[in-house]
């Protein structure tokens, strides 16, 4: 029963075919995440990840996109259990159709008992998404793709033409 409810509660997100499409996509992406993470390299990964051109921006397909993913990845399922791993490279992977021009970091901490703890996070115009500035702050940066345009006035968002 459980399962069933948690069902409803992301169809519920779906108000369109387009929408279902998207959705379904999102999740087929994240049931194939650790079959890629075990295959690929980081850098091979990342470049295999990489859209070549960002679409048209749409603050409605970016919302839906991060709310689609963040459903999926709290459903607590199997292969739908939420980290920042899985997180971060799946909205890295979809929200350059949405326009968005996005970094994906990489850090570490060293907690109290000498263990090294790593996160990511994603970086919109060089603005940490969806948890704040306190991402930057706790860890050391490790990696960061693609690295930052070395031209500050590059657009974050490029129209389609």
């Amino acid at each position: 029963m459980r399962i069933i409810s948690k069902i409803k509660s992301a169809a519920q997100l779906v108000k369109s075919l387009g929408d279902l499409w998207l959705m379904i996509r999102i999740a087929g992406f994240i049931f194939s995440l650790p079959l890629l993470l075990r295959g690929l390299k980081l850098p091979r990964l990342m470049s295999w990840l990489t859209p070549g051109r960002p679409g048209r921006y749409s603050l409605e397909l970016r919302e839906k996109i991060t709310a689609y993913t963040l459903t999926l990845l709290n459903q607590d399922l199997w292969m739908f259990r939420r980290s920042c791993l899985k997180q971060g490279l799946t909205l890295y992977h979809f929200l350059p159709q949405a326009g968005q021009r996005v970094q994906i970091a990489f850090g570490v901490e060293k907690s109290a008992d000498n263990v090294l703890n790593g996160h990511c996070w994603l970086e919109i115009a060089g603005q940490v998404y969806l948890e704040g500035e306190a991402a930057r702050e706790k860890y050391t940066l490790t990696y960061r793709y693609p690295e930052p345009s070395p031209n500050p006035l590059t657009p974050e968002f490029v129209p389609s033409r």
